[in-house]
């Protein structure tokens, strides 16, 4: 996926994706970015008990005459 991103962003070919890519995911500064990136999608995509409750306590509260 991150060669693909790479031929995109830079408009290469296959080949020259898969060496600059390989390389750019060894440099630290990238992988650091990267690893902070990933971090932040699992934090936006999580939910915990306390917003399973919070949505059905909305629910229970509505009135089906709103969604009509």
């Amino acid at each position: 996926m991150q060669l693909g991103a790479y031929q995109q962003a830079y408009r290469v070919d296959w080949n020259t994706a898969n060496v600059n890519g390989s390389r750019m995911l060894v440099n630290a500064s990238v992988k650091r970015q990267l690893t902070e990136l990933k971090k932040q999608q699992q934090s936006d995509l999580y939910f915990d008990l306390q917003d399973i409750i919070l949505e059905l306590r909305q629910q229970s509260k509505s009135d089906v005459r709103d969604v009509v």
